[in-house]
């Protein structure tokens, strides 16, 4: 049975609290297999508790690769980097005759290995920009490659930053990356475990809840006193886990419930965003196969369905894709960002958006009455606020129609 499965690459992937750790596990001790981690926040030293990071029972059982390696005080790993190691142990794995099971849910870190589609190593030094302002880097964006920088929210430092990165690093356009890609392993199997939203959400309050109980207050203030920074777009606290807690430094343990509902909310949002890259950058490209992991108590039954799929699947084959990435517009009038032309056409058309755009008029002491409604204004503003209003507009057709 090795035989069959010495080559393949098993990726099993879904959002925060859906079982991929206890699955990989799984599917690691039936094929002899090792695990190579695709999280971003569990590569840290010391952040354990709030990455969710595998128990040293875990890793003594099961070899685990790329987890507690990076010193906290580490503000420049990158996808590049990571990259380059997670290959190595997947091709080390594989000399050993043993099975790669990739796990975690920093979509980032899993197209890296999916795609053959190398990063340009990123040698600008990121602290040279930690004295310009957010707006002036969106500046620097700006004349550098305004098609991307009209793209970003004026105040997403982490990404505008990241663009300048990439341009300054290989002297190339950010609007200009090439998403052409080949599958890198074209035995790969793709698992992709989902779950019900509503039961999604109480196992993420129970995992807080369990992770604050366990010591994770402690850890959380000595890490964030160790990084003494308060930017919150680097490094470990980059974390959800971390930067939710910012005010048990200031408030005191009064301010714990609020900042375990932060951090719920904040769990929801990247889930949010974790399927949303499965959706958009894998599912349209990939055979993906689905597990439901809605109920934990049969999970003898979702082991033995991620041993079938191991088994008999086929892989995902050898072919090139093109990542087919919607255009997204920034409107800064209304702060919102839009993917697609034509829902952005139909933001542009909407009454909030006519609204935020709508120059300031400037206001008088005129009092102006209106014919049709029988109603007086004081001011040009409330002026143009009732010829704009709906009642008025119904007697307009009222009367045309008349």
């Amino acid at each position: 049975m090795l035989a069959d499965i010495s080559s393949k690459v098993i990726y099993v992937i879904g959002t925060t609290a859906v079982g991929k750790s206890k699955l990989a596990m799984d599917i690691a001790k039936h094929f002899n297999g090792e695990i190579v981690s695709a999280d971003s926040m569990q590569i840290y030293k010391k952040a354990s508790l709030m990455t969710a990071k595998p128990s040293i029972q875990d890793m003594l059982e099961i070899p685990h690769h790329l987890v507690d390696f990076v010193p906290i005080s580490e503000k420049q790993f990158t996808v590049c980097e990571y990259q380059n190691l997670a290959l190595n142990a997947i091709q080390e794995i594989q000399k050993r005759g043993r099975l790669p099971v990739v796990v975690g849910g920093t979509m980032y870190y899993v197209e890296s290995l999916l795609y053959d589609r190398p990063f340009i190593k990123e040698n600008y030094d990121l602290d040279s920009f930690e004295n310009d302002t957010t707006e002036e880097l969106y500046r620097k964006l700006e004349e550098a490659d305004p098609e991307h920088a009209k793209k970003l929210a004026p105040q997403d430092r982490r990404r505008i930053r990241n663009a300048l990165n990439y341009i300054f690093s290989s002297g190339k356009l950010y609007s200009e990356k090439n998403t052409v890609s080949k599958i890198r392993f074209p035995e790969s199997i793709i698992i992709w475990l989902k779950c019900d939203k509503k039961i999604l959400e109480q196992r993420a309050r129970a995992r807080i809840e369990s992770m604050i109980k366990e010591g994770g207050t402690q850890e959380i203030i000595e890490i964030l006193n160790e990084c003494a920074t308060n930017d919150y777009t680097r490094g470990v606290l980059q974390s959800i886990g971390y930067k939710e807690f910012e005010p048990l430094l200031t408030e005191g343990e009064n301010s714990l419930p609020k900042c375990i509902d932060n951090l719920l909310l904040a769990t929801l949002q990247y889930s949010k965003k974790q399927l949303k890259w499965i959706k958009n950058r894998f599912q349209p490209y990939l055979n993906m196969n689905i597990i439901d992991t809605t109920s934990f108590s049969n999970w003898e039954e979702i082991t033995q369905q991620g041993i079938e799929i191991v088994q008999s699947s086929q892989g995902i084959g050898n072919k090139e894709i093109i990542l087919d990435k919607k255009e997204s517009f920034w409107c800064e009038a209304c702060n919102v960002k839009i993917f697609g032309s034509e829902k952005y056409e139909i933001h542009l058309q909407t009454r909030k958006h006519r609204n935020n755009t709508r120059k300031e008029t400037e206001d008088d002491e005129e009092i102006r009455v209106c014919d049709i409604c029988n109603k007086s204004a004081k001011g040009l503003r409330q002026w143009e606020f009732h010829i704009n209003s709906k009642k008025h507009k119904r007697e307009v057709k009222k009367n045309h129609c008349e």
